[in-house]
């Protein structure tokens, strides 16, 4: 069977959604556990971020690099 662990959330996917709850969870200090195979990317499927995401990325401090990354794919 699978290993056991406690967390106060778990985020199972790492696409767009569930990194950035787990960046306003722990902003907040919730417990907040990524679950993906070690040394796997984030599977992230979209090349553009809507502007009320844009807002949430500045108040979490990582608008600017969101930003940069973005503009690679454009």
């Amino acid at each position: 069977m699978g290993t056991q662990m406690e967390t106060a959330v778990l985020v199972v996917g790492a696409g767009p959604v569930g990194l950035t709850l787990a960046m306003e969870l722990a902003s907040r200090g919730v417990a907040v556990t990524e679950l993906r195979h070690r040394g796997e990317p984030p599977s992230v499927k979209c090349n553009r971020v809507s502007a009320p995401s844009m807002e949430i990325f500045r108040r979490l401090g990582v608008a600017a690099a969101v930003q940069r990354v973005q503009s690679t794919y454009i």
